[in-house]
């Protein structure tokens, strides 16, 4: 599956309801054994059907740092954006395969039913965790380019 930005995250940063800079936006992992298809459709983080994250006792979700809106105006797009994303040593052999960004609704993830999904993202390069440093490198044009 191509890299997405769901269609709720989509409407929700067009008309207000979600506000980049103010959002707590978390990523989470997503290891080669998931069953979940990405569909530019799905809604919230309960619409992950499949998904499966690393079972490292390490693992954890993480929350973007360093949020930031730019204007590029010689591509014509606008770039949501953020700091690389440690998820410190994770180890267990299993393989990432790509990642989700989601915005975290009532400051918890305990209800993944009000938590909007922003983007899947294909990994770069499956990397198979062995208790080494692994961070989400962000691509160049950003998390998320809205044009």
């Amino acid at each position: 599956m191509a890299d997405i930005v769901y269609n709720a995250f989509k409407q929700k940063i067009a008309d207000g309801t979600i506000d980049w800079d103010a959002a707590t936006v978390r990523v989470l992992l997503i290891r080669s054994t998931s069953t979940y298809t990405a569909d530019p459709d799905h809604e919230f983080v309960s619409d992950l059907t499949g998904l499966a994250e690393p079972t490292d006792g390490s693992y954890a979700r993480q929350s973007l740092a360093g949020k930031l809106v730019a204007k590029d105006n010689a591509n014509n797009r606008a770039v949501l954006d953020a700091n690389d994303t440690s998820f410190g040593n994770v180890a267990g052999g299993q393989t990432v395969i790509g990642y989700i960004c989601y915005v975290q609704t009532g400051g918890s993830d305990a209800s993944p039913g009000d938590d909007t999904l922003v983007c899947h993202v294909d990994s770069p390069a499956d990397k198979v965790l062995q208790g080494d440093p692994f961070t989400v490198v962000w691509n160049a044009a950003g998390v998320v380019t809205l044009t």
